[in-house]
């Protein structure tokens, strides 16, 4: 009986232990602009590239971007290149004022 409770135990420990590290991580970098192909492909432009790592190191916050300029599901966001000049996603920062602005597209289409 002790050996099942102290094996139950272990696993428990185990199983919370990745659940805190996982918790712990800082988000992963992420492509956007992956479903506009067609587009891409016209302006010879490969995909945009999203870094969290950048952004945290700017001193910005999940709860800037999230939920109320991004949803916080991956291919929940339909972000074009209109919608980001239209101050919207990208745009709603990187306008000339608060950030860079995105004329200069190989900051972010690498």
């Amino acid at each position: 009986m002790k050996f099942w409770f102290f094996l139950f135990v272990s696993i428990l420990i185990l199983l919370s232990a990745d659940f805190i590290h996982a918790a712990g991580k800082e988000p992963q970098d992420i492509i956007i602009f992956k479903n506009q192909g067609v587009s891409r492909k016209k302006a010879d432009m490969p995909p945009a590239r999203f870094s969290h790592s950048i952004h945290n190191k700017k001193k910005l916050k999940c709860n800037n971007c999230h939920p109320s300029v991004f949803k916080e599901k991956i291919g929940a966001n339909i972000v074009t290149m209109k919608k980001n000049v239209d101050g919207e996603y990208c745009g709603k920062c990187h306008n000339g004022q608060s950030a860079w602005d995105m004329s200069a597209c190989r900051r972010c289409h690498v």
